[in-house]
Order: C-alpha cells, then sequence, then structure tokens
C-alpha cells in the first residue's frame, strides 16, 4: 500500500493497516510499514503523542527484555590454529579470551545453572541453545529462546552444521567463535 503525503497517519492506524486480515489491505513492503511508522511519529511530536506509544503497545504484547542502548564494541579475532577438537571461542562476553571444547554429550547454553555453558546476561533464556557434535557434523540447535540464537548474524529456526569460523551470537553480548 503506497503512502501518500498529505495525510495524517495516526499510530493506531499504522498498527491496524500492518495487521490487516486481507494482505491486499496490508502495506506492500517493510520500507511502507517504515515510511507510514515515520510519519506517524513525526506527526505525534507535533500533536503531543510519541511515536514511542506504538513501541508500548507492541511491547506490552509479550515481553521481551530491553536492548541495550549501546553494545560494547566486538574484538576481531581469528583462531590461528586447529584443536582438532570440535570448541568454541569466547569473542566477547562471559567467556571471553576462553576455549570451550564441545563435549560428547553435548554444549548446552542458558542462564540456568544447570547449563554446561553458564551465562549470566539477563537477556539469555534458561536453556537457550545447545551445540552437539554427531557422524555428520557439529551442530547448534536454539532452544525456543525469548532472543533466539545468531550464527553469522543470521537467527537460526532449526539445526544449523556449523562451520570453522561461524560466529555464534548469545543474548546481546555473548559471541563465541566456533573451531576444531
Amino acid at each position: 500500500m503506497p503512502i501518500k503525503t498529505g495525510i495524517r497517519h495516526r499510530p493506531s492506524r499504522v498498527i491496524t493497516t500492518a495487521l490487516a486480515k486481507n494482505p491486499a489491505q496490508r502495506y506492500r513492503s517493510v520500507m511502507d510499514l517504515r515510511e507510514a511508522f515515520e510519519h506517524a511519529r513525526l506527526q505525534g511530536d507535533r500533536s503531543g503523542c510519541t511515536g514511542s506509544t506504538i513501541l508500548q503497545d507492541i511491547s506490552n504484547r509479550k515481553s521481551l527484555p530491553p536492548e541495550p542502548k549501546v553494545q560494547p564494541p566486538t574484538p576481531v579475532r581469528r583462531l590461528s590454529k586447529s584443536t582438532g577438537v570440535p570448541c568454541i571461542y569466547g569473542v566477547s562476553g562471559d567467556f571471553m579470551g576462553q576455549m570451550i571444547a564441545v563435549p560428547q554429550n553435548g554444549l548446552t547454553i542458558g542462564c540456568s545453572a544447570q547449563n554446561y555453558l553458564h551465562l549470566r546476561e539477563k537477556s539469555i533464556s534458561r536453556n537457550h541453545a545447545i551445540i552437539w557434535v554427531s557422524q555428520q557434523g557439529t551442530f547448534i540447535r536454539d532452544e525456543n529462546s525469548s532472543l533466539g540464537t545468531f550464527v553469522n548474524d543470521l537467527k537460526i529456526d532449526q539445526p544449523y552444521r556449523l562451520s570453522v569460523g561461524d560466529r555464534i551470537k548469545i543474548g546481546y553480548y555473548d559471541i563465541f567463535e566456533y573451531s576444531e
């Protein structure tokens, strides 16, 4: 749905259009939705209403931890030598600078103390992800975490086969690099 200039876009109207049951009544692209949202936000600034009202309405539907405003820089480092054992290297976060071998029974990751890799960041789920080794290779799977598990900045939604050098992001700060 193209955005027509000169038409006032209210936040509730933007949401209603984006969630329309009939796909033909929705915005044609994310860019159209973004443009309508920005129009509503800017017009809201003039009328005393803020665009954050939309974000509050959406965030009330499912409570996710808020994303921090400033993230620490991620050190750029590549592992230079092979260990011969599947492992992950802490690039940033709680295990920065540490090499963690993937055990035979799998490496569970989460904020629960029962996990093999216990992380303290508040955005990490109790049972966030698992890494295991099989005859086909080493795989990682998200365990239905609220924030998601990312490999090379892509959110994974099914088991993902790891390759040497893959970057695994758990939460906002904990980043690991896979090695063998």
